[in-house]
């Protein structure tokens, strides 16, 4: 049975090992997604098929969603409470017009969802919960 690669954050498949797209970093390599272009430093096998970047073959999506709200997104961007004041501020000077960072919130929500509902995909789901899971903490 031949083993499948699919990306982490976009479940795409990815080539396998011998032509996929390879960055060589000081700590080793890092693989990255043809698709998405996100950047997996680990691979771990799930069933057939190998996921880099491993998402639990066990977690939901709220699971997940809360995992990368509460833990990955913090990493990597910053607090929301932080964070979105600032895009809001960006936001406003590009429409023009006043926007709260709820308001940022909200057009993100509305842009999974109309995604959804043009196509499945798996980061759509996971993202429109972890985007009103960040509206409840900005509204606390």
């Amino acid at each position: 049975m031949e083993t499948i690669f699919r990306c982490g954050a976009c479940q795409s498949k990815i080539p396998h090992p011998e032509n996929r797209k390879v960055i060589k970093k000081p700590n080793g390599e890092v693989m990255v997604c043809n698709r998405c272009y996100a950047l997996h430093e680990s691979i771990l096998p799930r069933n057939n098929t190998i996921v880099a970047g491993a998402i639990p073959s066990n977690e939901t999506i709220l699971q997940e969603a809360q995992r990368l709200v509460l833990g990955d997104r913090r990493d990597q961007y910053e607090e929301p409470k932080k964070h979105f004041p600032k895009v809001a501020k960006v936001a406003s000077i590009f429409t023009g017009k006043p926007l709260t960072a709820t308001d940022i919130v909200w057009v993100m929500i509305a842009i999974k969802l109309v995604r959804e509902a043009y196509k499945h995909k798996r980061d759509n789901t996971v993202d429109a919960p972890g985007y009103i899971s960040i509206l409840h903490e900005l509204l606390d």
